[in-house]
């Protein structure tokens, strides 16, 4: 747990520092702008470790104060096992379902089947989230920054939009590739 808690307790304590040190100088200032730039940069990284449907350091530290050997993918496998089961037909070639947190041990099984429910909605709330406002900012971006190159692409009626938004998702979906295969290879 002091391992996990160690960086999120790092950014707490820099950014009271720098409260601290805030109250102590001149608000209109430069040096007060920088001191609330580092505040800032102290606490962003903490709403990532409030992602607990992802493994973030908070995650682990769930994972073991709830006393599970996976939570992330007994959950995963307990989601996709319900999704299975609203789907399933209960046709006579389809075998029966078997739920996969029957094996764990109670509390462990209560723990995933909660988790689960967060794994899902988080994500489902990560996806809406880059489809409402990531994807737009980046097309905004990227529009932006080709309308700059010069004087032939200064309107934007001669740039093909679907070429923008193609390399928009293709950057997209090159990273979650990448990230995808690289976790394979740490789960093997």
């Amino acid at each position: 747990m002091t391992a996990y808690l160690a960086g999120i307790a790092v950014n707490l304590t820099v950014a009271s520092l720098a409260m601290l040190t805030l109250a102590l100088v001149s608000p209109n200032g430069t040096s007060a702008r920088i001191i609330a730039a580092l505040v800032l940069i102290s606490l962003l990284p903490l709403t990532f470790q409030c992602m607990i449907f992802m493994r973030t350091d908070l995650y682990f530290v769930l994972q073991d104060f709830m006393r599970c050997r996976n939570l992330y993918d007994d959950g995963r496998k307990y989601a996709a096992y319900l999704l299975q089961r609203t789907l399933h037909t209960g046709t006579e070639t389809n075998p029966p379902l078997h739920d996969p947190s029957r094996i764990l041990e109670p509390i462990e099984r209560r723990a995933v089947r909660l988790y689960s429910i967060g794994l899902v909605a988080g994500t489902v709330m990560c996806l809406g989230l880059m489809a409402i406002i990531t994807l737009p900012a980046e097309y905004t971006l990227l529009r932006s920054a080709i309308s700059r190159l010069g004087p032939n692409y200064t309107r934007w009626e001669h740039l093909d939009a679907a070429f923008v938004l193609a390399s928009i998702c293709g950057t997209n979906a090159l990273w979650a590739v990448t990230r995808w295969k690289s976790r394979a290879k740490r789960n093997s």
